[in-house]
């Protein structure tokens, strides 16, 4: 509808700080756009590395890496960082999840550091984010990882929903085996107002894990159980700040003040 009134194409890129522009971007009309991919290599190479850090071949996730003369040279100051960034031969380091079909489009499925290792599989959250996403209720989700004595890590989700919703986490795991099968489904999807956001308003998926760890924790230390209120918080607020939301954690209900302490408990009907 965009293209059609306003007669100019939108086109899906992807750059980052440490290349000062696009390392992919789809190419203009009449040649082939696809949606959900950000492009093809533009102006440098860009491949697929192994956890070995060797290339792979097409439809093999991976770790998205770049070279090319608009690679930064490191990190000011910073030789661990810079040295932990590249690897052999001159490739940096994304830390995005994804893989290369065979047209040489790429598609990011998530970031390095948040994937979910269950039993020794390797999940993209990103899957299922967008698993929950296909309910039309769902605003904002996010899955992540938490301790598992079974599997090393189990997989959780947080969400949260249009006001008035009736949605429940028990539907929501249904629409997730579904699409993608018990294993990857979440375990239990926690109902927030607001989910944790960096400053470019991207959702924080390890903070957010932090943040239900530590209500689960706090509870634990109680005598009085499920369900309860919990006041914690997903960041430091100024002095006089107001409740900034407040969720159901699991069979429980938690709001968030000013502070990542626990304030106070009582009980819910």
């Amino acid at each position: 509808a965009f293209e059609t009134r306003f007669g100019m194409p939108i086109i899906e890129t992807m750059g980052l700080t440490e290349t000062a522009a696009q390392i992919l971007s789809n190419p203009l009309p009449p040649d082939m756009r696809k949606i959900g991919s950000p492009g093809k290599a533009f102006g440098n190479e860009v491949c697929i590395l192994s956890p070995d850090l060797t290339s792979l071949p097409p439809n093999q996730q991976g770790e998205i890496a770049v070279r090319g003369p608009n690679v930064m040279a490191g990190y000011f100051k910073n030789p661990k960082a810079t040295a932990d960034t590249f690897a052999l031969d001159g490739w940096l380091r994304s830390g995005d999840l994804g893989h290369v079909d065979d047209d040489g489009y790429f598609f990011v499925t998530g970031r390095l550091k948040e994937l979910i290792i269950k039993g020794g599989e390797n999940i993209a959250p990103r899957e299922i984010d967008e698993a929950l996403y296909s309910h039309a209720d769902v605003i904002e989700a996010a899955a992540f990882a938490r301790p598992c004595e079974t599997y090393g890590e189990r997989v959780e989700a947080a969400v949260r929903v249009k006001q008035g919703s009736l949605l429940t986490a028990e539907a929501l795991g249904a629409i997730c085996v579904k699409k993608l099968g018990r294993f990857k489904s979440p375990e239990r999807v926690h109902f927030l107002e607001e989910l944790p956001k960096g400053p470019s308003g991207k959702i924080q998926r390890l903070r957010l894990a932090e943040l239900i760890s530590y209500a689960v924790f706090c509870l634990k230390q109680t005598t009085i159980g499920w369900p309860r209120l919990i006041v914690v918080s997903f960041r430091p607020l100024g002095p006089g700040a107001t409740l900034s939301g407040a969720g159901e954690l699991g069979r429980g209900s938690f709001c968030f003040a000013k502070s990542w302490k626990l304030m106070r408990f009582s009980k819910l009907l």
